[in-house]
């Protein structure tokens, strides 16, 4: 699949900042004295998850967005029409403003489903991360947080037009 430039912009931009916090995190790890091969391999892990779920994420809505299709000129004149017909103004699934079309409704499912789907793996994820002996855990659910970190200082970056 190919992203669209935007989005393959905002997957590098998340993916580096991940991976410098979580090298940061490991600085931390080392000045404090608490370092260990499993806050690397924790650390790996998490980011790794982290930043597999927002890739997850980005595919699904670039996929939702590109087939959704706008309402035909047909259907914009039956909505018209009922509008018209109606004694009193209507509201809800027959409004041109609030009816979504059925690409649209099938998008939205593939959404909601693709969100549960990747919560439930980075559920199973943390368990492993927590688990198993191979992982710090603390480095691992740490650096869980961190494109979630990232997603909200780019998005603080770019209101200010930074």
């Amino acid at each position: 699949m190919r992203f669209d430039p935007a989005v393959r912009k905002q997957i590098m931009a998340v993916s580096v900042g991940t991976l410098l916090l979580a090298v940061l995190m490991i600085g931390v790890f080392l000045v404090i004295g608490k370092f260990e091969w499993t806050v690397l391999t924790g650390a790996a892990l998490g980011s790794l998850t982290g930043i597999a779920n927002f890739v997850l994420m980005a595919v699904t809505i670039q996929k939702a967005a590109d087939s959704v299709q706008p309402f035909t000129p047909e259907q914009i004149e039956e909505m018209d029409r009922r509008e018209e017909e109606a004694e009193e103004p209507l509201t809800g699934s027959f409004t041109k403003g609030s009816t979504m079309s059925e690409s649209a409704r099938r998008s939205q499912r593939r959404i909601q489903l693709s969100y549960a789907l990747r919560m439930l793996g980075m559920g199973a994820m943390a368990i492993i991360g927590a688990a198993l002996p191979w992982f710090n855990t603390y480095a691992f659910l740490i650096s869980l947080l961190f494109p979630t970190i990232m997603i909200r200082v780019i998005g603080l970056m770019s209101r200010k037009g930074g």
